[in-house]
């Protein structure tokens, strides 16, 4: 997909995903509950693991890692946040839970100093 019709269609995603209704902030777990699941599933909790998650479309490891504290605007490696990439995969979940986390819409591509 070219560069202008992918970047069209992470924000139509995007703004389709804060619009649509969803019951994950009255359900999250507190963060050692989480933490503890996220233990118990074998997910490490750390920032990148969000990110791979994320990029992966697994929704219920990123909310368990955000609900145990990790940023849930962290970077990997190449910069990307776990938001870019939820996004640009097209995880309409993912990218649901990550912004009612607080995740920065906002942001671009860039390299980090991991």
């Amino acid at each position: 997909m070219p560069g202008a019709a992918q970047h069209l269609l992470s924000i139509v995603l995007l703004l389709w995903a804060v619009a649509a209704p969803s019951g994950f902030a009255a359900d999250h777990p507190d963060s050692q509950t989480a933490g503890q699941a996220s233990r118990q599933a074998s997910i490490p909790v750390r920032p990148g693991e969000l990110v791979t998650r994320a990029g992966e479309g697994d929704a219920g490891a990123v909310a368990r890692l955000l609900a145990a504290g990790v940023d849930p605007n962290a970077r990997d490696r190449n910069g990307n946040t776990a938001l870019i990439l939820a996004a640009d995969k097209g995880y309409i979940d993912v990218v649901r839970v990550l912004l009612e986390r607080g995740a920065a819409v906002k942001t671009t591509r860039r390299r980090c100093s991991c």
